[in-house]
């Protein structure tokens, strides 16, 4: 423990006094340190939290902090850790106490066993989502669902879920609406929803629902579903990649429990379980089924399943059950798979579809071949046809027209051979001459960002790759922001 940790412990004895006597600390996170105490007028050991004085002068974070104990106060259930009272001192800080749970949380054990027998998975999901359930029937939405913050107490593992410290109040007469930012991305970049993840104003309680499917994901397969180097890349992948199937990683695991987790992972809220208690019943039931998606038809609907502002039929409270699917899913699943991956484009490094590219470079080869076969003839006086002739149409049909078959079976055509898009120069000499360029940001150097240095630059670089493909796109394709310097080609 450093001088500041054993100022700070001081300095909370002090504002406990008699009531308490500190025994260490035993955690600390984002929003908070956690040290154990014992309570001398109950007998018995308590865990008290306290704000580090750093973040208790900022009033926007003391008052977050305090909605914490205040929420999770409201919360009278099995499996969430009860709080006791909460506390400011003299000099501005502010704690609070809570159960002491004996035990270890669920991330010290996947790193300590790497993954759970499935049955075990199964009833830390359940009892994690009984007590979700309970926390979304008052409104409140953890945000931040983790192994972390999933404790497991005594030797049986009982649940407890702890940390409300980013939970928002969803009623209205709470007033909690201002004590969380809306646009913000807040939560654990490994375990947050996509429309967490995309900043979307307004969540619900199918967000942990989300998390809770990752940490059931990564207790069956001892792996997280997405991985990147960057934040940036495991946000984008969040939003926009699916989940490799469970069984694909760990083929023993029952369909129905596979079915649970990844219908929790659906990108679209509205094709996850309507409510933490639907996942539990069917957690209990093991039946779930393979579930169809359903896909709107509607663009303009958010991530966060909400149609647009607009006179509009109430949605129902509850999702349709799922459909099931004739034959084995994990083979029709597996069939689907490697057909997305079969017709999937192949592109090239600067961003084409490779079949385009090798079109393009065989007719330029053959139409230099024919070009110099016709200055032969011009140049002998051959004026009639000749052999040069049946050489040309025999390459022509044996080596472009099958491949152009291929290409507009594709969905190219001609227009796209030979409407080849600008080289990478020619791309940065028309933003520089537009005045739109992005500027040019010097290499992130440990001396200013310490640590964080290498992603911050991967980050730069992953942007102005991204701003290089939205130039090459046409107009009628690009929902480029003017704000982000990129622009459209023709």
């Amino acid at each position: 423990m450093n001088n500041a940790d054993k100022s700070l412990a001081s300095r909370l004895s002090q504002a406990l006094g008699s009531s308490y006597t500190l025994e260490g600390e035993i955690g600390r996170g984002g929003m908070g340190v956690v040290f154990s105490a014992r309570d001398e007028r109950l007998k018995r050991q308590v865990a008290i939290k306290v704000l580090p004085p750093e973040l208790a002068f900022r009033e926007e974070i003391r008052l977050r902090f305090l909605r914490e104990a205040e929420t999770a106060a409201r919360l009278s259930h099995p499996h969430i850790v009860p709080i006791h009272s909460v506390g400011e001192g003299p000099d501005g800080l502010v704690y609070f106490v809570m159960a002491f749970v004996d035990g270890e949380s669920l991330g010290a054990k996947l790193k300590r066993r790497g993954r759970l027998p499935p049955d075990e998975a199964r009833r830390i999901m359940q009892e994690t989502a009984d007590a979700l359930g309970a926390a979304h029937a008052l409104g409140i939405i953890h945000r931040d669902v983790k192994p972390d913050n999933i404790l497991l107490e005594g030797s049986r593992g009982r649940v407890v879920v702890t940390d409300y410290g980013i939970a928002k109040a969803l009623s209205s007469t709470t007033g909690g609406a201002t004590l969380t930012a809306t646009g913000v991305a807040i939560g654990t970049p490994h375990y947050m929803s996509p429309e967490q993840a995309a900043g979307d104003r307004e969540i619900d309680g199918r967000s942990d629902i989300y998390s809770l499917g990752v940490v059931g994901y990564q207790m069956l397969t001892g792996e997280l579903p997405f991985q990147a180097p960057t934040v940036p890349g495991i946000l984008m992948k969040h939003i926009t990649e699916r989940a490799p199937l469970v069984t694909d990683r760990r083929p023993e695991v029952p369909e129905d429990l596979e079915a649970c987790v990844m219908r929790s992972l659906e990108k679209d809220p509205e094709d996850r379980w309507p409510t933490a208690d639907a996942l539990r019943r069917a957690l209990e039931a093991r039946s779930a089924t393979l579930h169809r998606p359903r896909r709107s038809s509607d663009p303009s609907r958010s991530r966060s399943g909400r149609p647009p502002p607009g006179p509009s039929r109430p949605a129902p409270a509850f999702a349709p059950p799922p459909v099931p699917v004739s034959g084995r899913p994990s083979d029709r699943r597996a069939r689907r798979v490697e057909q997305l991956r079969r017709d999937r484009p192949v592109l090239s490094p600067g961003g084409e579809p490779e079949i385009v590219r090798e079109l393009r470079s065989r007719f330029v080869t053959w139409a230099s071949v024919c070009g110099s076969l016709f200055v032969i003839d011009v140049a002998t006086g051959n004026h009639a046809p000749s052999w040069s002739i049946f050489v040309a149409a025999i390459w022509g049909g044996t080596q472009l027209v099958p491949r152009y078959v291929r290409l507009w079976h594709a969905g190219y055509s001609w227009r796209d051979v030979f409407a080849r898009p600008p080289a990478p120069d020619a791309v940065e000499a028309r933003l520089a001459a537009a005045g739109s360029r992005p500027v040019e940001l010097p290499r992130a150097t440990t001396d200013e960002f310490g640590g964080h240095a290498e992603p911050i630059q991967q980050a730069r670089s992953d942007r102005k790759a991204i701003l290089r493909i939205v130039d090459r796109l046409p107009k009628s394709e690009c929902t480029a922001p003017r704000s982000s310097g990129a622009r459209c080609t023709q």
